[in-house]
């Protein structure tokens, strides 16, 4: 098994601190399961409520441990950018080619790093298979101004814009 985190070291700490919290509901969703279980002499309605509450406390820290798992163990870099497009893993399942790009700009990203943020043009977001997640933000995001936004932890605004020049003109930042 190999572990390829690519994050700060504050996102490593989250992570695995997002697990232990996983780990910690899912116990306490089974020890709380098995209390409702062999509830004898209990009231139905109580003892079925118990039950399911159990089943969502577990069932939400197991979510909690797998998605910190594949947090640590996804391969390939988050953000790739090339003269095809950009790739961000949590942005879209393929590559964004610029031709469907509108708006590019570079901004500061919080805490640290940069950020590209742009639209697609129409048909961009089903060609590029950009995730329900993505979506839902893009909405949001179109109140600041622009729809999506691929972040890098590791890169300044200057090493970004540096990296995505090459390839489209750049608005100026906002």
């Amino acid at each position: 098994m190999k572990f390829a985190f690519r994050g700060t070291r504050s996102q490593l700490l989250l992570t695995f601190f997002s697990m232990a919290l996983g780990a910690g509901f899912a116990a306490q969703g089974v020890a709380t399961l098995r209390f409702f279980a062999g509830a004898a002499g209990a009231d139905a309605g109580m003892r079925t409520a118990g039950i399911a509450m159990s089943l969502c406390l577990a069932g939400v820290g197991i979510w909690f441990v797998v998605q910190g798992w594949r947090r640590l163990t996804e391969d390939g870099a988050e953000l790739t950018i090339g003269a095809d497009g950009i790739r961000d893993r949590r942005l879209a399942r393929r590559t964004i080619p610029w031709s469907d790009i509108r708006n590019p700009r570079v901004r500061a990203a919080d805490p640290s790093g940069a950020s590209l943020v742009f639209d697609l043009a129409e048909g961009g977001a089903a060609r590029a298979g950009i995730t329900t997640r993505a979506r839902r933000a893009a909405a949001i995001n179109r109140q600041m101004g622009f729809g999506y936004r691929a972040r890098s932890a590791d890169l300044s605004v200057e090493e970004m814009t540096a990296a995505v020049a090459p390839y489209v003109a750049l608005e100026p930042a906002d």
